[in-house]
């Protein structure tokens, strides 16, 4: 899995399913996606917090793993502001405040680095305890898309690959489970419905950046509601039936 930037529910709630999490940190880097920002709730409606990185000389090589990101600009600071103003009255606040703060308070050299010293404190501070390693360790990786993450299986020797479902689109295209299928890798899809919890500021929003769960939230009822989001993984040979169900 890629490492977003203070991503969603979900992504925790794969950490939490998985044996071993292999975070995707030499991959291309999407600008203006997740992979820098992610929303948070204000009294005002939905904010986006946006982490400015510099633009390597080819946007082919601009990975999470090399991707700088850029201090001249004040982002830390005022992501901290925009938090505290949001969150200083939710149950959890100070818990979690001061998990951000640790964060938000040091400098990283690429945006792969900030994202995944992020996301590690939130599933510690939860009490997620699955081991990750990064695909950027690794040697003698190659190929792309489901090529490249049969061979990071391979090379892991991994028996079952639990994929987000939104990767189903390029891995089933010609077969089911692709290349990591043919692997011999059993291949099931997370099948994950967002839970509803406990918000400031009127209707529920959903989608939201992890924090917002974790400020209002105490850490050991964040995990059970996270959990709680959780359905059986779909089997590769049933993900064109489950997503034909879902677009009726």
């Amino acid at each position: 899995m890629q490492p977003t930037y203070f991503p969603w529910v979900g992504l925790f709630d794969l950490l939490d399913a998985a044996d071993l999490m292999v975070w995707y940190d030499d991959v291309q880097l999407v600008k203006r996606s997740w992979d820098c920002r992610n929303r948070i709730k204000t009294s005002s409606g939905e904010v986006l917090l946006t982490v400015p990185v510099f633009k390597n000389e080819s946007r082919d090589n601009t990975t999470f793993s090399s991707a700088r990101i850029n201090y001249e600009q004040s982002w830390s600071r005022k992501h901290l502001q925009a938090l505290k103003l949001s969150y200083q009255k939710a149950p959890n606040f100070e818990a979690m405040h001061g998990v951000v703060t640790s964060i938000l308070s040091t400098q990283y050299p690429t945006i792969g680095e900030l994202n995944i010293v992020a996301i590690e404190a939130f599933a510690a501070a939860l009490g997620i305890t699955t081991p990750t390693i990064r695909s950027s360790t690794l040697e003698g990786v190659e190929g792309s898309k489901d090529i490249r993450l049969a061979a990071i299986c391979k090379q892991l020797e991994a028996t079952h690959y639990l994929s987000p479902l939104g990767s189903g689109a390029y891995m089933e295209a010609s077969f089911p489970g692709g290349h990591v299928g043919t692997a011999g890798i059993e291949v099931h899809y997370q099948q994950y419905v967002h839970p509803t919890y406990n918000q400031q500021y009127g209707d529920f929003a959903s989608h939201l950046s992890i924090v917002d769960l974790m400020y209002n939230h105490a850490f050991d009822e964040a995990l059970r509601i996270i959990r709680s989001g959780r359905h059986e993984p779909i089997p590769c040979r049933d993900y064109h039936t489950y997503m034909e169900k879902r677009t009726r």
